[in-house]
């Protein structure tokens, strides 16, 4: 028995070993990692301020740059601003123009309507005025032809003529449609 109890703390012993040596190794594998790590993180870093040194050169370029233009934007900057105002003043001027000539149309078509409205109430009272001087002009010649007709069968009659007396006696619509030509 004793000899199992021995044995046992060898493989004890063994199995304590071999996982003393896995975690030698994990420790190694961090370490190399963490190094590993932290030299990218440095080269990281070391590029970082490269390109931030490198930015700094090209915003001097540019702020020389912008200084050296400066004199020279002045003048278009200002010469934009007066094109910009004469713009905005022609804007104006055309709208205003623009408005004008839509209240002369206005007053135009307003004048024209008034115009047109009188034109049409004249025309229609001259319709008025000529539809009753032609009933008085139809009445007039009416009855001159009835009185022309009247005093040529009295003159006939009167005169004694033999064609007098042939005649048929007149009614009212050979008064009517006489065109006045007759013997008289």
């Amino acid at each position: 028995m004793a000899l199992i109890a021995i044995l046992a703390r060898i493989q004890a012993q063994a199995d304590i070993a071999g996982r003393l040596e896995w975690i030698a190794w994990a420790q190694t594998a961090t370490a190399v990692g963490t190094i590993v790590i932290t030299l990218l993180v440095l080269a990281v870093a070391v590029a970082a301020v490269a390109v931030l040194r490198a930015a700094n050169r090209v915003l001097r370029t540019l702020e020389e740059q912008a200084e050296r233009l400066a004199p020279h934007a002045q003048p278009l900057l200002e010469r934009a601003e007066r094109v910009a105002e004469d713009a905005a003043e022609i804007s104006h001027a055309i709208r205003r123009n623009v408005e004008n000539v839509q209240e002369t149309v206005d007053d135009l078509q307003e004048r024209l309507r008034a115009t047109l409205d009188g034109a049409e109430a004249r025309v229609r009272h001259l319709a008025s005025v000529l539809d009753a001087v032609q009933g008085e002009v139809e009445e007039l010649l009416i009855e001159a032809a009835a009185t022309a007709r009247g005093l040529h069968v009295a003159a006939r009659t009167l005169g004694g003529s033999g064609r007098a007396r042939s005649m048929q006696p007149l009614d009212d619509s050979a008064v009517l449609h006489d065109d006045g030509g007759g013997d008289a």
